[in-house]
């Protein structure tokens, strides 16, 4: 009986995760509507997470290849460029990615069935991290010239440190 409690506690610590992350996820259930929705899908669509529960897929993204997707093999975690509309909210540029995973049948019958996991980032969120990385890349390749220049000059440590 303690284990089961333990599951149950676990599950319990893992929807609670899903549901306040920041990151933008969405659960999709086998009939293409919203499952679960995170905090951070909610802040995306400006709306509370709990309104995009039961929307359709086709309503809040714009890309018949991102729809479509979710509903196929191809559910492999490939980014799909497409365009993100919820509550009133202007259309954000995201890319999506689609992970297949099994989850319990909409029905209750206790069975499983393939859901999707979608992880939706925005356009904007990639630049930022693209130009921090490019940034830190530079930091390096300066430091790293700086160590070559050290090695190559047959200094003492004291002349190092100096």
């Amino acid at each position: 009986m303690a284990a089961a409690d333990d599951a149950t506690r676990r599950r319990a610590i893992l929807a609670a995760a899903f549901e306040h992350t920041r990151r933008a996820l969405l659960v999709i259930d086998p009939d293409g509507r919203v499952a679960a929705a995170s905090a951070g899908a909610g802040e995306l669509g400006l709306c509370a997470a709990e309104d995009l529960v039961g929307v359709a897929l086709d309503e809040l993204l714009e890309s018949p290849r991102a729809t479509t997707i979710c509903r196929s093999a191809e559910c492999s975690g490939e980014p799909v460029l497409a365009r993100f509309q919820a509550g009133t909210g202007a259309a954000v540029s995201v890319e999506v990615r689609c992970y297949d995973f099994p989850g319990p049948a909409p029905d209750g019958s206790g069975e499983s069935v393939s859901h999707c996991l979608l992880f939706v980032t925005p356009i904007r969120q990639l630049e930022h991290d693209d130009e921090m990385r490019g940034v830190r890349l530079a930091k390096l390749s300066l430091l790293n010239q700086v160590s070559e220049a050290l090695y190559g000059a047959n200094l003492t440590l004291e002349q190092v440190l100096q």
